[in-house]
């Protein structure tokens, strides 16, 4: 079901063929928004295979060129063994609870084998057939399912007030709409991207938050017409809509106090006159 336990975070496991790979600590969040926003970017083809970093450059953007000079040399079969292996690694960090390393495990995951879900009649130097292409679809969509999880997970463990729950949740939600733009029925990543707005609704004004939890209330209710039978959703959903007519109400009530003192001022300034 879509809103099963944390121990789901495996999603459709792969096993590599041969070696392991080692993870490297990182600044998770702040690789998130690097990643995010080049989540439907090919890698440069022309570039040099022996491209300088630039100074200045920070680590997590350093860490994304130097993978990308990496796979320069690498096949395709290379690049889909090194993100199932980082995908494997995110795994077992996650159950360890340890989110962080997690996190930077599975953008390592999308990075090596992201380009690899373009259309091999299109991308011919890329030298992936259409199998290769539907594999690093596959664990794409997974590894985004499971970040979705992951920074939800992390955002519940920060204070209300503090701001990187807002940006960790924001980010939660584009891994969710990532895994959906790959399979737009994966009702794992419909659940946990509602879950992500409902919880981003929290720390909104008011008439924010009710289009925030308006979205995560589409959200649920696509998980039910996947899967009619689904309690967490059909009970997460009439919470949303709950309190979408808190809101509502809070905003008429407001609204109409407005209207009462404008009105007293108006009567006040007519008998003066």
């Amino acid at each position: 079901a879509a809103g099963d336990d944390d121990e789901e975070v495996i999603i459709e496991e792969m096993e590599p063929d041969s070696g392991t790979f080692g993870a490297t600590d990182g600044a998770a969040a702040a690789a998130a928004v690097a990643m995010n926003k080049e989540a439907n970017i090919a890698e440069d083809e022309s570039a040099g295979e022996d491209d300088e970093i630039p100074e200045g450059t920070s680590p997590q953007e350093a860490e994304m060129l130097k993978i990308d000079n990496e796979k320069k040399t690498m096949s395709a079969s290379d690049k889909l063994e090194r993100s199932i292996l980082w995908k494997a690694e995110g795994n077992d960090l996650f159950k360890k609870n340890e989110i962080f390393k997690a996190v930077d495990c599975y953008y390592h995951a999308i990075l090596y084998c992201r380009e690899l879900m373009s259309n091999p009649q299109y991308y011919p130097k890329l030298e992936h057939n259409d199998f290769q292409r539907k594999t690093a679809q596959d664990l794409c969509e997974s590894v985004y399912t499971n970040l979705a999880l992951v920074q939800t997970k992390y955002a519940n463990t920060l204070a209300p007030d503090d701001a990187e729950m807002t940006k960790v949740l924001e980010e939660a939600v584009k891994s969710g709409s990532e895994a959906l733009k790959i399979n737009a029925k994966n009702v794992k990543a419909m659940f946990r991207r509602g879950m992500a707005r409902s919880m981003l609704a929290k720390g909104a004004k008011n008439v924010e938050a009710q289009k925030i939890l308006a979205d995560a209330k589409a959200d649920f209710l696509a998980v039910l017409a996947e899967d009619a039978q689904n309690r967490e959703a059909r009970a997460e959903a009439k919470a949303v809509q709950e309190r979408i007519k808190a809101l509502r109400k809070e905003e008429a009530e407001h609204e109409g106090k407005t209207f009462a003192f404008g009105a007293t001022l108006s009567g006040i300034g007519a008998k003066e006159k």
